[in-house]
């Protein structure tokens, strides 16, 4: 077996004009061979922390079909709240991408951040507030290209345990987990 070699120097840091940093991706192979890559990405541009959360971040996806070489099809992912159904503006990759037994995919994440003004009082958060969740998202395909809402699988009603670093397993098919109309099984640490 030879050296460790470079294939790749990473994804795009420059979104709009904007610089910014890529924190996290996770990577799956496709049914028809090619690698989706999801990554997140922090804007930069003022010097604000990564992991400040008053730092806007994003999920992008996209694709290689050189066995992660090249990467191409860049597309943001437009993520809103569960809750609200306003944008996401601080989501981050927590886990990797798992494959159901039906053949779509699961992302996992977890978003921290400021409230924005939304329905007064909802599980007691008013706007300002900085919140924790972890989610997943779902894709509506085998091919990752289509994915649709947000769900919510972790939050503290009264936000004082966060839930980090999720890990989800998916069952075999016809598996059943304790919990009804589930394929996943989720795991964390908290605070």
């Amino acid at each position: 077996m030879g050296p460790w070699s470079v294939i790749c120097e990473g994804f795009q840091h420059t979104w709009d004009g904007v610089r910014g940093e890529v924190r996290g991706s996770a990577l799956a192979e496709l049914p028809d061979g090619r690698l989706l890559a999801v990554y997140t990405w922090h804007d930069a541009s003022d010097g604000r922390e990564a992991f400040n959360p008053e730092t806007p971040s994003v999920w992008f996806r996209c694709y290689s079909s050189t066995g992660g070489r090249t990467w191409a099809d860049h597309a943001r992912f437009e993520l809103s709240h569960p809750e609200t159904g306003l944008p996401m503006r601080r989501p981050v990759l927590a886990g990797g991408i798992v494959t159901l037994a039906d053949g779509r995919l699961a992302i996992c994440g977890e978003a921290l951040e400021v409230e924005e003004p939304g329905p007064e009082g909802f599980g007691g958060v008013r706007a300002g507030d900085v919140v924790q969740k972890a989610f997943v998202v779902l894709s509506s395909d085998e091919q990752g290209l289509s994915f649709g809402e947000v769900l919510t699988c972790a939050r503290d009603a009264q936000d004082e345990t966060y839930y980090w670093d999720q890990r989800v397993y998916a069952l075999p098919s016809g598996a059943r987990s304790r919990w009804p109309s589930t394929d996943l099984v989720h795991a964390f640490w908290t605070q």
